[in-house]
């Protein structure tokens, strides 16, 4: 072959734009073949998106060639005499991203965006584990990765023994076709149909863009001290619905994963699979017309008992130096409240746990609370489990209740309907599933997701069976449950930009007067300005006259009214959608909000720059409120066992990059640090751990080790028991607290936490040899 002439580079460029674009096309049918047919509601449909998808994809891929320029020109000067080689670096980048992308997709239905960057490291490798599993799918993906990459290298090696005219004029008409598809073909209706045009790859790259520049956006209006303080609002919507309590009723709430508005109520698109709960949403107060502020669990807690801005990456992830902020948590304790947490999984998870800690949070259950009676939901094919599934969890938190004390604030978050979607009891849930697709028309969207909807039925039996433990319980009379979605499953398809968004609300008690239901628009971010003005009103609770709400109480109408102005974060960074009373701004596009949530297409200038400006101005507030702690003039906060630093401290844990690392990293680094001796240091290590992920147990156990390797038994005592405390189904805990005691000549006392181990962990040998040391 010969050498290649400055002239001719153009060649290789366009050789290039063509090897990329047909990467992107092959992984293109290989998510249409991924995600199935069912998801297109029209041939007609099915084309137009395809059409519009590979316009996309051509687009794409010359924007990826002239970002490879630079990369192909260097190779040009380093191996002039091999232009092939040149290519295969851009080729094999693409294809393997691609692979990523696309495998994300027909798992989620929706593209991978900013969010990506904002999961630290070890909550991706968490998901990653939950998600991927070898199948069919993932089979053909690895096969289209290597047919991409071999198809992409013979077309260019051909072009190049042979580039002639044709080329230059495939590659115009291509590139013409291409924007006069995109000029012609009309923005779609759907948003499904609009992810499945997308190009994934341009996707990525331009909404990680667009979040990093969002969360840098400087505040350029004045803004008020406090910017989201309001008025303490004085009228009880909630009271009048209930019978007069005697004492603070209990509250339960729970927070259901992925249940979406289609699945409850009598006028559920989907009614059927939750059926006792659409029986109890009769007998409710119902608001089936509720929206969540984020599409991803991480934005329930802060906005159901918060009522708190999402930040650029969820309020919770702020932690653990948190803004001054008021919660319905933290204001109940206050008030003589026992307040708890029940969630199956890993707390860390979301930083759900530093949150809930600096609201002081009375007890604290997560995976590593449960016992071993209870098992964990089916593992994947590479041995990894979310946790333990709602009947465990329903289960669990029934039997605990009677140990603590009323009133009770408890807060359930269940698992089982989030991926992988397994129930305990396949064959069951199967018939039932089989059951209820049997009286819709159209089956084809179920028996595709039979394992989504298998997982609602088990929920709802679970909660079923909750409800009917519960009611004979003596204060049950006294209780009241509020029952939400954290936002909608995600791996249906979309149809609405608020289909995400979309969950049902529903607040039951044996003491309400009556059921009603209110169509009118409401948020998460409503239901603690009512509960608060409710026990305000009921129970005379004190509360401050200005509080630091983003809404106010929920709205009263039976029939459809949009009276919310509230921002919408699809994922972590993107904080771009929103609602304003019944108009929508998202994807840069206006809508309007009718009855169930239905949108249609609106034409209007003005308002999409009234919205936008209201959006802009939400988010100069937000930065300003919880950057500069100007969100509450109340000093607020009950952090448990935050590990502070000195100036020494600090500087070294920057130095050596602790910050950096992730927590499993960090732990490792800490007791390698142990070993050699560096004590200080590797507390420092370890509570810095801590400070980010509080039940990390291991790295706890560390700290109080330290302090008895170096005599210091009285500052390791209160350490491990505080491990203890949080893990009590952990058995080091056990083997340092009987090491402690021992050490420390408190015999009686090792012997106690000895016992209390092997009454936990019977077989273990350390424990019994830790016994025969107290007997000799």
């Amino acid at each position: 072959m010969k050498e290649f002439k400055k002239s001719r580079v153009l060649q290789v460029l366009i050789i290039n734009w063509c090897g990329i674009g047909l990467i992107l096309i092959i992984f293109r049918v290989y998510a249409l073949i991924g995600i199935g047919l069912m998801h297109y509601t029209s041939v007609a449909s099915m084309a137009l998106t395809f059409a519009r998808g590979l316009a996309n994809d051509l687009v794409a891929a010359l924007c990826l060639a002239l970002l490879f320029s630079p990369l192909l020109l260097l190779l040009r000067v380093v191996i002039p005499k091999k232009p092939l080689v040149w290519l295969l670096p851009s080729y094999l980048f693409v294809a393997i991203l691609s692979f990523g992308l696309e495998r994300y997709f027909i798992g989620e239905m929706t593209p991978l965006g900013a969010d990506f960057w904002t999961y630290s490291g070890e909550d991706v490798r968490t998901t990653i584990a939950a998600s991927v599993h070898f199948d069919a799918i993932l089979g053909l993906g690895l096969f289209v990765l290597a047919l991409s990459l071999c198809c992409s290298a013979l077309l260019s090696q051909r072009a190049l023994e042979n580039f002639g005219k044709r080329y230059y004029s495939f590659s115009l008409s291509a590139l013409g076709l291409s924007v006069l598809v995109s000029f012609f073909v009309p923005d779609f209706a759907s948003l499904q149909n609009q992810y499945l045009a997308e190009n994934r790859v341009s996707y990525f790259a331009l909404h990680s863009f667009a979040g990093v520049n969002a969360a840098n956006t400087p505040s350029t209006v004045v803004i008020e001290a406090y910017p989201f303080e309001r008025p303490f609002e004085e009228t009880d919507i909630l009271g009048p619905y209930f019978k007069e309590f005697d004492v603070p009723p209990n509250l339960i709430f729970i927070h259901v994963e992925g249940l979406g508005g289609e699945f409850t109520g009598k006028e559920a698109k989907m009614k059927g699979f939750t059926p006792f709960l659409d029986s109890l949403s009769e007998a409710s107060l119902f608001w089936p017309n509720c929206l969540s502020t984020t599409g991803r669990t991480f934005g329930v807690v802060p906005a159901l008992y918060g009522s708190l801005p999402p930040g650029n990456q969820g309020f919770m992830d702020l932690g653990p130096d948190y803004p001054s902020h008021f919660t319905l948590i933290s204001w109940l304790k206050d008030n003589g409240y026992s307040t708890s947490y029940y969630y199956g999984g890993n707390i860390n998870f979301d930083k759900t746990d530093i949150f809930l800690d600096y609201q002081g949070i009375d007890n604290l259950i997560y995976e590593g609370r449960f016992p071993d009676s209870y098992k964990k939901m089916e593992a994947n094919n590479e041995g990894f489990s979310w946790g333990y599934p709602d009947g465990a969890l329903f289960d669990f938190y029934e039997k605990n209740i009677s140990t603590v004390s009323s009133p009770r604030m408890d807060m359930l978050m269940t698992l089982t309907t989030h991926e992988p979607f397994r129930v305990p009891d396949t064959d069951i849930y199967s018939r039932k599933f089989d059951r209820v697709v049997a009286g819709f028309d159209k089956k084809e969207l179920f028996l595709a997701h039979r394992n989504i909807f298998e997982t609602f039925l088990y929920f709802d039996d679970g909660l079923r069976t909750l409800f009917n433990k519960l009611s004979k319980k003596d204060d049950w009379e006294n209780t009241i449950v509020v029952v939400t979605g954290d936002h909608r499953v995600i791996p249906l398809p979309q149809e609405s930009p608020l289909d995400r968004f979309h969950v049902p609300l529903l607040i039951f008690s044996p003491a309400l007067l009556r059921g009603q239901t209110f169509k009118a628009m409401a948020s998460h971010t409503q239901v603690a300005p009512s509960f608060v003005s409710f026990f305000k009103s009921k129970h005379q609770f004190p509360v401050e006259n200005k509080l630091p709400f983003v809404s106010g109480s929920l709205p009263q109408q039976t029939d459809f009214e949009a009276r919310l102005s509230l921002p919408l974060m699809r994922n972590k960074g993107e904080l771009d959608i929103f609602i304003d009373n019944n108009i929508l701004l998202a994807n840069d596009r206006l809508f309007e909000v009718g009855e169930g949530l239905a949108i249609e297409p609106l034409n209007d200038a003005g308002k999409k720059a009234s919205l936008k400006a209201k959006l802009n101005h939400f988010k100069q507030k937000q930065e300003v409120a919880l950057q500069e702690n100007r969100l509450w003039e109340y000093k607020s906060g009950q952090s448990n066992q935050q590990f502070t630093f000195s100036d020494t401290a600090l500087q070294w844990i920057k130095d050596v990059g602790v910050k950096q690392m992730g927590s499993d990293s960090q732990f490792y680094f800490a007791r390698e640090l142990a070993h050699n001796k560096e004590y200080e240091r590797a507390r420092w290590a370890a509570g810095y751990l801590l400070n980010n992920s509080p039940n990390y147990s291991d790295a706890r156990i560390l700290i109080g080790r330290t302090f008895v390797w170096e005599g210091k038994y009285s500052q390791a005592t209160p350490i491990l028991q505080e491990a203890q405390r949080r893990s009590p189904n952990y058995e080091d805990v056990y083997q340092a607290l009987a090491d402690v005691y021992f050490w420390s000549e408190q015999t009686d006392s090792s012997r106690l936490w000895v016992d209390e181990g092997l009454e936990r962990f019977p077989k273990s040998v350390q424990l019994q040899q830790k016994r025969k040391r107290l007997e000799e």
